[in-house]
């Protein structure tokens, strides 16, 4: 039906790419443009030392040392919830795989098991294949209107998703979320965040208030994350140590990471050392990003006196919209 619906409406399931000689020229230069994109923004960071900023130590009442292991039913959730999309990485189709679920479950449950215990990602699940996608329609074809998409090796995301229940588990036994944080909640989502915002505006309005909105977008905001600082956050305020930690510096591609970037029959291989692609990441470990209620405070502190000033009333939202 969506695809109708596209061809209705003019929309080419190909997407454009810009004009080039070969396939192979262009994948380089996408492989080479959104490299050095993410380098430039981190050269302006160059002279701060990420291990030199203070954490503030929290209490965690139980701390993660060690992911348990999962059972097969669990597994089996996982993979049938999951959706029926495969990477040319793969060894067999997604669909494939779901029908011979009975016969193959064993042994992924094995394999998952071992890499929560062991503490190691396999190398071959940090391999991605990088599609270029148009940002949006109309904007001229040129690399900067493109951005990274990564279709990642089905059992790595499979992996993941047993890692997130159990760290998700951790966070709300804890209470270690962000009472303003509607992002990777569950419950939670934009919509939620959105709700909250329209909200506050509806009752600032109701009492003839002028209302001020402030968004801060962050370019490469996920692609730049300092892995230094994620885990020295993972372990200081969220209570994750010895085996737990190491598996979650390994999905999260902290060293080694193998990527190709690829357009058809067109492929770059390249190691990254630095960098955390979108979609190529732990995805829930962003939600320790979020700022601590004492950051929250220090923002607000920093806003109340200008707001204070020009009597206006403000409030600091930590969700990722």
């Amino acid at each position: 039906m969506f695809k109708i619906a596209k061809s209705l409406f003019g929309n080419s399931p190909d997407t454009p790419l810009p004009p080039h000689e070969s396939a192979n020229a262009l994948a380089e230069e996408f492989s080479s443009f959104f490299i050095t994109k993410i380098q430039n923004i981190m050269d302006q960071f160059d002279g701060l030392d990420p291990l030199s900023i203070e954490e503030e130590p929290q209490e965690i009442g139980k701390p993660l040392v060690q992911f348990s292991p999962v059972c097969e039913d669990t597994v089996r959730k996982l993979i049938m919830s999951s959706a029926t999309k495969s990477c040319d990485l793969d060894s067999m189709p997604t669909k494939l795989l779901k029908q011979c679920l009975d016969i193959m479950l064993p042994l992924i449950t094995l394999m998952i098991n071992l890499s929560l215990q062991m503490g190691h990602f396999p190398t071959a699940w940090k391999e991605a294949l990088i599609l270029p996608l148009l940002k949006k329609l109309g904007l001229d074809l040129i690399l900067k209107s493109f951005r990274p998409v990564s279709n990642l090796v089905f059992l790595s995301k499979i992996c993941e998703k047993a890692v997130a229940v159990q760290y998700k588990d951790h966070c709300k036994l804890n209470r270690l979320y962000s009472p303003l944080q509607s992002a990777y909640r569950d419950d939670h989502s934009t919509e939620t965040a959105l709700i909250k915002v329209q909200n506050n505006l509806l009752r600032a309005m109701d009492k003839d208030e002028v209302v001020l909105l402030l968004l801060l977008d962050l370019s490469a905001a996920f692609d730049t994350v300092s892995h230094e600082i994620l885990l020295k956050r993972l372990s200081g305020r969220f209570g994750i140590h010895g085996t737990a930690l190491k598996s979650g510096s390994n999905p999260i591609y902290v060293e080694g990471n193998s990527r190709s970037c690829s357009r058809g029959y067109a492929l770059r291989n390249r190691t990254l050392n630095g960098e955390c692609p979108e979609a190529l990441y732990w995805g829930h470990c962003y939600s320790v990003l979020t700022p601590h209620p004492s950051e929250i405070l220090l923002i607000n502190t920093v806003l109340g006196c200008i707001c204070t000033q020009m009597t206006l009333e403000h409030t600091y939202h930590s969700n990722q919209v």
